[in-house]
């Protein structure tokens, strides 16, 4: 069996993606009698910090705004402390431990963290760990939807700099580049020249049952997760708009999950129409949602609307997508993103070709004409829960 040592300094709480992704790679790894130490925020909340049997360490996160300086010399001055304290912190618990690590991996890794992992390599020489996966999950470079390819800015050149600097324990085997998006893997290739290994998000599903085949008496649309307009929220309302005016009796509801404002990029707020309000086909949902909740709220549904903008989502994975899925939901998503080939890999539904309420709309009335050509079989249900599994995850990480 091995030792695993997980670092990921944002757990603190259930917010954000760290607990779920965190829990199903603990509990998986455990089941299988790896040893397992997560090192967390000191902040910690004592009921994780006791699920997750995590070690409270790390005194501040690069996500908590702290080095957000309007002065560009300021803010790169707080990712070199930030790196500093990161190395430091780790070569102490590094130091202490009476054997190497097997495997160390770090789930979420940004600017903040590259040079503190060069140095932590460099030191190691085999002594603290066998392996390190260094795993992102952010666009290094701008995408253009017109030309379909990147554009690297000065950031962006100097972390390609620092990951050629792995070059040599790349190439050893010490250090392996990860995402969780196989898109963003070959944008980091384009930017370095160096491998990134797609990894599965492991979600568990052995819970979940298999959807019930039967009647409704209209069928749901949602868009569920916080709106943002990169997740083209604004698209959403205008494509609804759009079908009660041409089809008042339109066989379908909607469900938006709208829980913050959302601003278009001039500042423009996207408001939802007063008189949704006295609609009983739309409704709103202005609250967080628990996992519980979440999951029934996705079983509930028929379509799952992603409508995500090729700018932002050319390359980011997006976990309701995969959820979705899972649970055999059909999703409509615009074409030449991840979540296109997520669609074409393991899910059903219909890709819009172009980022318009009208396309949008359009895709809502033809698949809701269609939905049973969409159905699921258990099969392909199963093969989306196997696709994206901690038991895939794990597989992967620490081959048998």
């Amino acid at each position: 069996m091995a030792r695993l040592l997980i670092v990921e300094e944002a757990l603190k709480n259930r917010s954000g993606h760290w607990y779920e992704y965190n829990r199903a790679i603990v509990d998986e790894a455990r089941k299988r009698g790896h040893e397992v130490r997560l090192l967390a925020h000191k902040d910690i909340e004592s009921d994780i910090c006791e699920e997750l049997g995590a070690t409270p360490f790390f005194p501040v996160t690069s996500w908590d705004q702290g080095y957000n300086y309007p002065q560009a010399w300021k803010r790169y001055l707080g990712i070199l402390r930030h790196n500093i304290s990161i190395a430091r912190l780790l070569q102490k618990h590094f130091k202490t431990e009476t054997a190497p690590y097997d495997v160390v991996l770090v789930p979420t890794v940004v600017l903040y963290h590259w040079l503190a992992w060069r140095w932590l390599v460099f030191r190691s020489a085999g002594k603290w760990f066998g392996r390190v996966v260094l795993t992102t999950r952010n666009n290094a470079g701008e995408y253009d939807p017109e030309s379909r390819s990147y554009t690297f800015n000065a950031s962006a050149r100097v972390l390609a700099r620092v990951l050629k600097s792995f070059r040599h324990s790349v190439g050893s085997g010490v250090v392996e580049f990860a995402s969780d998006s196989s898109v963003l893997c070959r944008q980091y290739e384009e930017l370095c020249r160096l491998s990134f290994h797609p990894y599965p998000h492991p979600r568990p599903t052995d819970h979940l049952p298999l959807p019930q085949s039967g009647s409704k008496v209209e069928m749901s649309f949602s868009a569920l997760g916080p709106p943002r307009y990169e997740k083209g929220s604004d698209l959403i309302v205008e494509a609804i708009q759009t079908i009660f005016e041409e089809n008042p009796n339109f066989a379908g509801r909607f469900v938006l999950q709208w829980t913050s404002k959302v601003y278009a990029p001039n500042g423009t707020e996207v408001n939802l129409p007063t008189e949704w309000q006295e609609n009983p086909k739309i409704e709103i949902i202005r609250n967080s949602l628990s996992s519980e909740d979440y999951q029934q709220r996705i079983e509930e549904s028929d379509v799952i609307l992603l409508p995500y903008r090729r700018a932002q989502y050319h390359a980011r994975l997006s976990g309701i997508v995969i959820e979705a899925f899972q649970s055999g939901v059909p999703s409509i998503c615009i074409s030449d993103t991840w979540l296109e080939e997520c669609l074409n890999k393991i899910g059903k539904g219909s890709v819009m070709e172009e980022e318009t309420p009208e396309c949008l709309a359009q895709a809502i009335q033809k698949i809701a004409g269609e939905l049973a050509t969409y159905q699921f079989s258990e099969e392909e249900i199963d093969s989306a829960r196997s696709a994206h599994s901690p038991a895939s995850f794990l597989e992967q990480l620490i081959p048998s």
